[in-house]
């Protein structure tokens, strides 16, 4: 089957800079390790089963890797196993999305528009060819990733290139009183120096492009957000759907070793409160060190195991209401 080339979802964001910092410990991660690409048939080991893996990963506690795979059903129902969008940014005044989907409401919708009548819709599609978006949490829509597992590599570690914040810290407005939703994805990279936006493509650079690049899904916003997200893998728009698909050297990096550490990191001295108090309260903040496993130097509020699972969109996501 000839896989669509997209390079969506093939580079992460970089890290922002906050006056608070959150401290992600990757426990055994700190060399790098590589896994060939293929392996055993079946979906990848953990996370949430109703959600499919769609981002390329690597799981650190497995020594399986497992091959990209797509089935979706041979007859197909809109409105209950696909809907459609097109390659159109859209927003609903606070979050943006790829791509603009073909419903009467991204709230709560109640009608999946066809092709014709989603190009026919200036608000929508109209002039624009549609594709499929074959939905998450649909038992019969199946995919997976690639998705390596290094626990048989000597030592069975991999470099974290980038972390990427989720959108309650980087999109949301909060105070001191408000219960933030922290989620972070950390990103190893095969290829050092490799940029989608600059026109590379994975397999002309990569040393070996069977271990470096490997393959992800695009996928599509449907509707909702937060606990009413809903999204979808993109596909050609007839029964036999070909996926959009990526080369990609990034992987999300997958570990139950994972630990959140929440401390105030400042890049001078300064005085740190103690928990419970005030700033100007408590001992001077002087040398800001991490040793390893944690900071020095610091006002350390919280540090605990950081769990993972796979989200609507397809992706290992680490997650903690702070």
């Amino acid at each position: 089957m000839k896989l669509t080339r997209s390079t969506t979802n093939s580079f992460p964001r970089r890290i922002p800079v906050l006056e608070t910092a959150l401290a992600v410990t990757l426990i055994a991660l700190s060399g790098s390790g590589f896994a060939a690409k293929g392996g055993d048939p079946g979906p990848p080991t953990g996370g949430e089963t109703s959600n499919n893996l769609s981002t390329p990963s690597i799981q650190t506690e497995s020594a399986t890797s497992v091959e990209a795979y797509w089935a979706v059903p041979e007859n197909p129902v809109l409105g209950e196993h696909y809907s459609y969008g097109c390659d159109k940014p859209q927003s609903d005044g606070q979050f943006s999305y790829p791509n603009t989907s073909c419903v009467d409401s991204l709230s709560a919708p109640t009608i999946y528009y066809n092709a014709a009548e989603c190009q026919a819709i200036a608000t929508l599609c109209a002039g624009l060819p549609v594709t499929r978006i074959y939905w998450q949490k649909v038992e019969v829509n199946e995919w997976w990733a690639d998705d390596d597992g290094i626990s048989n590599e000597i030592p069975p570690t991999f470099d974290v290139a980038y972390i990427d914040w989720g959108d309650a810290l980087e999109a949301v407005s909060w105070n001191e009183r408000s219960v933030i939703r922290t989620e972070t994805q950390p990103w190893g990279n095969r290829i050092p120096g490799f940029d989608p936006t600059q026109g590379m493509v994975c397999a002309d650079v990569a040393n070996d492009a069977a271990v470096d690049c490997k393959t992800g899904y695009q996928m599509w916003h449907v509707s909702g957000q937060g606990i009413t997200e809903h999204w979808g893998a993109r596909a050609t728009d007839d029964d036999a759907a070909v996926p959009y698909h990526y080369e990609s050297p990034f992987q999300i990096i997958k570990t139950t070793e994972a630990r959140l550490n929440l401390t105030k990191l400042v890049p001078e001295s300064a005085v740190c409160p103690q928990p419970g108090g005030n700033p100007n309260e408590g001992p001077p903040d002087v040398t800001t060190t991490w040793t390893g496993s944690g900071w020095t130097g610091t006002c350390q509020w919280y540090d605990a195991p950081y769990s993972v699972e796979t989200s609507v969109g397809g992706k290992y996501v680490y997650g903690y209401n702070w």
